[in-house]
């Protein structure tokens, strides 16, 4: 029996998710509000599997104390639940530690089979590619490394939109990752994020090499496109951060590529 506390202050939204986790086997602890939440945090759980949560990520109080959690219990993994398939909420996931982030207009079908996936770790079930860790942890491992090796590390955060600004469905993110990896230099890789993100990490890449890098990427974007009709009129939005020229920690990555990020969203108005 596995344990997971839901943190979900809409009532209508708990009954939703407490009803799709009923047909896990998993116990489950709802917290309506910030009280509840800690309250279940600060317990000698017998060990709390998931945390599946709606976060105000303008609330440093509820990001810190479930920042807090996860680096002391570093296996329980964070599922963030939202209704925002924003980039800037790709990113706040990243940063608070989230395994992953579940779009609430998804059908309940969809949404306990995703749920599932993360308590049965089963790999073969996964989307191709998807990320089921704590991206968080994954970028740093990748610093760590580059900082070891003495070489630089171009990160690509790449959104695919299509013409209303929408994500698109995961089987397509899916299928552009798995286009985009058999076409990647060796040493190249990619990983997906939520319904419609993808980071990929060049290593050896400097910021020198970036607009020959973005030039590659809506290449290969437009040849999947010219067999994927469906997906004309969809765009790939990319940013850029390098290691270490533009940041040391992977904080200093986030903010850096959510500022690059607000910058051009206030190009493009």
């Amino acid at each position: 029996m596995q344990h997971i506390i839901v943190f979900e202050q809409k009532t209508f939204m708990m009954q939703r998710i407490t009803g799709i986790l009923e047909k896990l086997p998993c116990k489950v602890y709802a917290a309506l509000n910030y009280l509840e939440l800690e309250h279940f945090l600060s317990l000698d759980l017998v060990q709390v599997d998931m945390i599946i949560a709606e976060l105000d990520f303008s609330n440093n109080q509820e990001i810190e104390m479930i920042a807090s959690y996860l680096k002391h219990y570093p296996n329980t993994k964070l599922i963030i639940f939202t209704s925002d398939s924003s980039r800037k909420a790709f990113l706040d996931s990243i940063k608070v530690g989230a395994s992953d982030y579940i779009i609430q207009s998804i059908s309940d079908d969809e949404i306990s089979a995703r749920i599932d996936q993360h308590l049965s770790k089963k790999a073969s079930d996964l989307i191709p590619t998807h990320l089921i860790l704590n991206l968080n942890k994954y970028i740093s491992g990748e610093l760590i490394k580059a900082n070891k090796g003495g070489y630089k590390l171009t990160v690509a955060f790449s959104s695919i939109v299509n013409e209303s600004g929408s994500h698109v469905e995961k089987e397509d993110t899916s299928k552009v990752a798995n286009f985009f990896s058999a076409n990647y230099w060796d040493t190249d890789s990619i990983v997906i994020y939520g319904f419609n993100h993808m980071l990929s990490f060049f290593p050896f890449c400097d910021k020198d090499m970036i607009e020959l890098v973005d030039e590659k990427l809506q290449y290969m974007f437009a040849a999947f496109k010219s067999q994927n009709i469906h997906l004309g009129k969809c765009e790939l939005r990319n940013t850029y951060v390098t290691f270490p020229e533009e940041g040391l920690t992977v904080e200093d990555i986030l903010k850096i590529v959510r500022r690059k990020i607000e910058k051009s969203t206030l190009t493009t108005r």
